[in-house]
C-alpha cells in the first residue's frame, strides 16, 4: 500500500523567479545608482583645478605677451643667448605651443567633465528633439573609446551617412549606448 500527496508547485516556481528577476534588477539600479554619484564626484574634483587652469591661461598668455617682446628684443641682441643648444627664438615659439596645448587640453578636460555629468545626471527636463543619431554615437564613443579600447584593441565602426534625424532624447540615447 502506498499514500503519497502531491502539490502542483509550478506557480510558487514561477513566483520565485519572478522575484529573482526583480531582485536584480534592484541591484542593477542601485548600482547604476551609486555609479552616478562617484562619476558626479569625480567630475567635481577634476573640474575644480581645471576651473584654476581655466582661469588663469588668458592671464599666463597676457604676461607671456608681454615678456615675450622683450625675450624677442634680448634675442636679437644675443643669437647666442638659450637653454642648453636650444636658441631663445625656439624657446620663446616653444612657450607659444606650449600655452596652446595647455589651452586645447583644458578644453577637452572641460567637455568630458560635461559629458560626465550629464551621465551621471540627465536633464529629465529635457523635451524629445530631433536627433543625429551619427552624432550621438560618435560622442558616445569618444567618451568611452580608451575603456574601450583596452579591451578590444582598435575599434573601427562605419556610420550611415544617409541616415535621417530621429525623434528623442540625446543624453538618454547616449547614456543607453554607453551602458
Amino acid at each position: 500500500l502506498l499514500f503519497g500527496i502531491l502539490f502542483d508547485v509550478t506557480e510558487e516556481k514561477q513566483l520565485k523567479m519572478e522575484l529573482d528577476k526583480h531582485l536584480l534588477q534592484l541591484f542593477r539600479a542601485n548600482r547604476l545608482a551609486s555609479l552616478g554619484e562617484m562619476v558626479a564626484g569625480v567630475a567635481h574634483e577634476i573640474n575644480n583645478p581645471n576651473s584654476l587652469i581655466t582661469f588663469n591661461l588668458p592671464l599666463m598668455e597676457d604676461i607671456w605677451g608681454f615678456f615675450k617682446g622683450i625675450i624677442n628684443e634680448y634675442a636679437k641682441k644675443h643669437p647666442d643667448a638659450g637653454m642648453g643648444r636650444i636658441p631663445i627664438g625656439e624657446l620663446s615659439q616653444d612657450v607659444d605651443d606650449i600655452l596652446i596645448s595647455m589651452k586645447k587640453g583644458s578644453t577637452r578636460i572641460n567637455q568630458v567633465v560635461s559629458k560626465l555629468r550629464s551621465f551621471a545626471m540627465p536633464d529629465e527636463s529635457q523635451e524629445v528633439q530631433r536627433i543625429n543619431l551619427n552624432k550621438i554615437v560618435e560622442d558616445t564613443m569618444a567618451m568611452f573609446s580608451s575603456k574601450l579600447k583596452m579591451h578590444v584593441g582598435n575599434i573601427h565602426f562605419r556610420l550611415c551617412e544617409a541616415l535621417p534625424p530621429i525623434w528623442g532624447y540625446p543624453l538618454k540615447l547616449e547614456q543607453v549606448l554607453g551602458n
